[in-house]
């Protein structure tokens, strides 16, 4: 679709020039950003300056459309000249050959051109809103320099918070020792005829030794990988150890580390060694610009974490049929029902309906709706970011959640370029560009290895986040269709141990009851001590309190035993060893716990008893300074003997 101008007498130079409206302030704020996308293969002037140099080209020429000059002569003009423009910009070249050989293409990106150029000043408000001063294509130096570092924080925390608990947990005297819990998995495996290095169905380093100085080391390189993530050091080799040390400790952890969290983790080392770049030491002043695709890796697991978290609340009904989100009746439980909450929650539990029912509401917003801004213009994303932030700063202000919501906020930094920045940031960016100018061989394995596994991800996550949409009253159409497609689930369910790509979405449904166990034991079966957590709630006077980011395992777990227990009338197989060691005296379980009632001798005799727990009025609560009201269930007593306790 050629101009009828075709030639001038007097061509530029060098370089093609690029002629606009000096007097257009959409054209002038685009110019800018067409000048980095075509470095300085072509010049930019306005008509005003150089109208007279080109007598063949019409006034009203310069007014209506943008003017291509080559430097033989030739001139293009509207879409034509934008598209040739940015022929040779990575990335966008397919445009310019796409108007040439499809005629359709053509005649839309020139209707679309003209529909812009005869309302520039709609379009130019339009760009100010969406985009702001600056329309720059926009650079993510400091961002994807900074989060690595974050990450490594966030996995030091997670890491010690383990470790503290590590020993107790699934050391040789712990609830879930370590070694006896590979062998069955071993044995399991062979009796189910599973062939192959056990490694591929439990990832886990712990298969070459599992004794408690492994455990130890196994910490200890982990903590290793985290500082060298901090520091920048061998940033993708570290993310990467991060991963198998973190994956290894999480699946030898058991029913401790059955947490989202856990894998977001897990996902997000892996991501950051795509996104980093290979370097001995990765310092601002000369940190690279990551690849594209790297960044787009980890908009995606923000998207189906904050997508799945919503439209599984929507999706998800009781065995009742109920679903209190839907009702907008969530909230009259969530502050007392969720694991562990802080002493905020009470009040926040004790605000009006109103209030409750429009957080609600907000919160559907910032879970369904933002996440779509993320691959919006800056100011799009910008709000996205503080939307998606500020939901998890709420959320960490009346509950503790471990490091989750600390580690969603982290993944929100990704959203931020360079520009968005304060300019007293920015005069610190580096000028340096990408990983092109590094050895051709090597850039070609990366990309290779990047695009790779960005497929995988990205083909996995979506069928995900299409489970995720499914009704969990009916038979999944997804789990039919694979039925019918075994290739594709058997790849799916091979690729899930190593938690590469993970469901996500708490609280699917909301418990409308808080089942507590409380566990005594006596030496005469008349006087009764109970045992008591350090944590979760147990007597009605003690105040919560704020664990961020410090993720207590067994009061974790406590909450979820008292859901089962009250469902099934049956006990896990960890409780039932947590409470033969409780019983025994074990020392090493007692570090989990506030105090040891029988210091001395243990108890002969052990009563559990369930009750439903919920927060008192406001004005009891002033009164008499108690938090919670209890109401025992005698119908789940058990009174026994702890030497009949089943093991």
């Amino acid at each position: 679709m050629r101009s009828p101008i075709q030639k001038v007498a007097a061509p530029p130079g060098e370089r093609p020039l690029m002629i606009y409206d000096g007097d257009c302030a959409f054209c002038i704020r685009w110019i800018e950003r067409w000048k980095v996308w075509t470095g300085g293969r072509i010049d930019y002037v306005d008509s005003q300056s150089v109208a007279e140099r080109f007598p063949e080209i019409p006034l009203d020429r310069f007014e209506r459309a943008v003017q291509l000059v080559q430097t033989n002569g030739e001139v293009v003009e509207g879409a034509e000249a934008v598209l040739l423009c940015l022929k040779d910009t990575p990335g966008k070249g397919w445009l310019y050959s796409a108007y040439t050989k499809w005629p359709l293409f053509a005649k839309l990106s020139e209707s679309a051109y003209g529909i812009v150029s005869r309302r520039r000043k709609f379009f130019s408000l339009i760009t100010k809103i969406f985009w702001g001063k600056n329309v720059e294509p926009p650079t993510y130096r400091f961002s994807s320099w900074l989060f690595p570092r974050l990450l490594g924080v966030m996995a030091f925390c997670a890491l010690f918070s383990y470790w503290v608990q590590a020993d107790a947990l699934i050391g040789s005297g712990g609830i879930l020792p370590l070694s006896p819990y590979l062998d069955a998995v071993k044995s399991g495996l062979a009796k189910n005829g599973l062939e192959g290095p056990e490694f591929i169905y439990l990832p886990t380093v712990f298969w070459w030794n599992s004794s408690d100085a492994a455990i130890q080391w196994v910490f200890g390189a982990a903590f290793l990988s985290s500082f060298a993530l901090i520091a920048g050091i061998c940033a993708p080799l570290a993310a990467l150890a991060l991963w198998l040390l973190y994956l290894s400790l999480t699946n030898a952890g058991q029913v401790f580390l059955t947490f989202q969290w856990d894998s977001m983790l897990i996902e997000m080392c892996f991501l950051v060694a795509l996104l980093s770049p290979w370097k001995f030491w990765d310092r601002l002043k000369n940190h690279w610009e990551p690849a594209i695709i790297a960044r787009w890796l980890l908009w995606f697991l923000l998207f189906r974490l904050m997508f799945e978290a919503g439209i599984v609340k929507l999706q998800s009904f009781a065995p009742d049929g109920a679903n209190t989100w839907r009702d907008w009746t969530a909230l009259n439980y969530h502050y007392w029902s969720q694991p562990l909450p802080a002493w905020t929650s009470l009040y926040a539990h004790h605000l009006p309906f109103w209030f409750q029912k429009f957080s609600l509401q907000a919160m559907f917003f910032i879970e369904l709706g933002l996440p779509f801004f993320i691959l919006g213009p800056r100011r799009l994303r910008n709000f996205a970011f503080a939307g998606l932030v500020l939901l998890q700063v709420l959320i960490s202000l009346t509950g503790n959640y471990g490091f989750f919501n600390l580690l969603t906020m982290l993944l929100c930094l990704p959203l931020l370029d360079d520009q968005s920045l304060p300019g007293f940031l920015r005069k610190f960016m580096p000028q340096g560009t990408d990983e092109s100018t590094g050895p051709a061989g090597f850039r070609y394995v990366r990309g290779a290895f990047l695009y790779s596994f960005a497929l995988i991800i990205f083909l996995a996550g979506s069928f995900q986040l299409v489970q995720s949409t499914e009704d969990n009253r009916e038979p999944s159409p997804t789990a039919v269709w694979l039925g019918d497609n075994p290739n594709v689930a058997n790849a799916i369910s091979r690729l899930q141990p190593f938690r590469i790509v993970n469901p996500y979405g708490l609280f699917r449904v909301m418990t409308k009851t808080r089942p507590e166990i409380l566990i005594e034991g006596s030496q005469d079966g008349q006087d009764w001590k109970a045992y008591t957590f350090r944590y979760k709630p147990g007597n009605l006077n003690r105040k919560p309190v704020f664990l961020i980011p410090h993720m207590p395992r067994l009061d974790w777990r406590m909450w979820f035993e008292g859901l089962n227990y009250e469902r099934s009338h049956r006990f896990s197989i960890w409780f039932v060893k947590f409470l033969g060691q409780l019983f025994d005296g074990k020392p090493k379980v007692f570090e989990l716990m506030e105090d040891n009632p029988f210091p001395d001798e243990p108890p002969k005799y052990f009563r559990l008893t369930l009750s439903h727990y919920t927060f008192t009025d406001l004005e009891t609560h002033n009164e008499t300074g108690l938090w919670w009201k209890a109401k025992p269930l005698p119908s789940y007593t058990i009174i026994g003997l702890v030497k009949n306790l089943e093991r």
